[in-house]
């Protein structure tokens, strides 16, 4: 019997007794077809062949006893060397043994690799939100192909999630996002968990970070504390992460998208589908928990912060703006409007006064005729039904009979923007909130004389949440008057002074 097939039979004896039958039964095996007395030497380990491996090796662990010392000292100095590394180098030294002997007194010797052990981490209601990058390969239709990237933030307490997709990760496209985030969240938690992007630190030493200048403003004007995970460590934002996953597979693979504003629009739909369903890890409702954690996050500020990058164009009557000498279209509601641009070189993104994301343009490399995006005026009024609407300002006045005398104020005041903006802002949160409690907010205001949009939009979320904590009217008699001591004379004026603000 040769080498390989007494091998192969001394394999099946030790298998078919580690299957439980007995000696006898295994000698009269037809894959195995030895007697007795063989079958007995191989389970003991007495065949001749077993005896031989058996000295073999214990003359190859011989040989690599005299270099043992040697494997320590290159093992404590670099851990992660390998076997083979070693064998070539002790081979050069003299080392006649196997490859399989140094591998075998390589993991011998080698320090086990310790296991990082993971702690569970909940965040309480209204504390934490988690934020991150990620990039997709687009096809539109027609064929072109795009690099285009999602900011992805999740709420740490409730798992509600917000996706945007963006053309850029700059730090005015990277803001804008969070302040579109905390509109979706209806509020900003108290810390927000990064990565260590280059548009969140400017350097790190151990736990002490120098956070970009611009994040710090902007984080001091929306009032959270902004925190970087430690390098290369994605488990301590798993929510995030886990999320970008959810995002990739259960959103964007296998789904068409005609345009960016398209996309957005499906990914806010989709945010709010998957908020409804259990969550796999809380075995919870995001929805209902969002519910729960909104009395935890703070209000937004008053106005959007505004970066050092943002520049205001005005949108003529056809919805046109001029960056750098060609004409761009903007949404057909704000013709004749002031709107926010912010320039990514290559690009730039429009944004409304609210610091709302109207769209987004690739600039021309020279100059051409305006470029329209026919999205903008979709649904757009014309002709007599134009004519037909209602001005603003009798849609206005039809909230209640002191919608008036908070207009004639809102004419007179300087701060806050312009008249029709924050007229039109104002109409705007009752497709948020019952127009009642928009025209209770704007009672308050007239009794307290606070004449901007800000201060019903205050009103309105306070009432909402604290209504205890609003203020008692003050006594009329009381009410410091000078600043409005045209009221009455402001207050019969014609309708055509409002012509300005249909």
């Amino acid at each position: 019997m040769g080498r390989l097939k007494t091998l192969e039979v001394i394999y099946m004896v030790q298998f078919l007794q580690q299957q439980g039958l007995k000696q006898t039964q295994i000698a009269d095996h037809p894959l195995v077809g030895s007697d007795r007395g063989t079958v007995r030497n191989i389970l003991r380990g007495e065949h001749p062949l077993q005896q031989s491996e058996r000295k073999k090796r214990e003359a190859e662990s011989t040989l690599i006893s005299a270099y043992i010392p040697y494997i320590q000292e290159r093992l404590e100095k670099y851990p992660q060397l390998s076997a083979v590394r070693i064998h070539e180098e002790m081979t050069d030294m003299g080392y006649t043994g196997s490859i399989r002997t140094t591998r075998r007194g390589v993991a011998a010797l080698r320090q086990p690799r310790k296991k990082r052990a993971y702690k569970p981490f909940e965040t309480l209601p209204g504390q934490q939100m988690q934020v991150d990058w990620a990039t997709f390969t687009i096809h539109w239709p027609g064929g072109a192909k795009q690099t285009i990237y999602a900011f992805i933030a999740v709420l740490g307490y409730s798992r509600h999630v917000y996706v945007e997709y963006t053309t850029s990760m700059d730090m005015n496209t990277f803001l804008a996002c969070h302040h579109h985030a905390f509109l979706h969240f209806k509020g900003v938690p108290q810390e927000v968990v990064y990565d260590n992007a280059r548009t969140v630190t400017q350097e790190r030493v151990g736990s002490i970070v120098r956070f970009q200048q611009e994040l710090l403003a902007f984080s001091k004007h929306y009032g959270y504390r902004p925190h970087a995970c430690w390098v290369l460590d994605p488990e301590s934002k798993g929510k995030v992460e886990s999320s970008v996953r959810y995002v990739q597979d259960n959103f964007f693979y296998g789904r068409e998208f005609e345009s960016m504003h398209h996309l957005n629009e499906e990914a806010i739909t989709w945010c709010q589908r998957v908020a409804r369903r259990v969550h796999g890890t809380t075995r919870k409702i995001p929805y209902e928990c969002w519910k729960e954690e909104q009395a935890y996050l703070h209000l937004l500020p008053e106005l959007p912060y505004l970066s050092s990058n943002m520049q205001v164009r005005k949108a003529d009557k056809t919805g046109l703006i001029s960056v750098e000498g060609n004409r761009y279209s903007v949404p057909w509601m704000y013709q004749n409007h002031n709107v926010r641009i912010v320039d990514h070189g290559d690009t730039f993104d429009v944004y409304n006064l609210e610091g709302e994301w109207l769209t987004a343009h690739t600039k021309a490399k020279e100059k051409t005729k305006p470029i329209i995006l026919d999205d903008h005026y979709k649904d757009r009024p014309h002709g007599s039904l134009y004519r037909k609407q209602r001005s603003l300002q009798t849609k206005f006045e039809g909230l209640g009979e002191r919608a008036k005398e908070f207009a004639v104020g809102l004419s007179l005041e300087r701060e806050g923007g312009s008249l029709r903006d924050q007229m039109e802002s104002i109409l705007r949160l009752t497709e948020i909130y019952p127009a009642v409690e928009v025209y209770e907010a704007i009672k308050r205001c007239c009794e307290f004389r606070n004449f901007t949009y800000g201060a019903v939009k205050r009103i309105v979320e306070t009432q909402r949440r604290h209504p205890k904590a609003l203020p008692s009217p003050p006594n009329q008699a009381s009410i410091e008057t000078n600043r409005y001591d045209t009221y009455e004379q402001a207050g019969i004026r014609s309708a055509s002074y409002y012509e300005e603000v249909e």
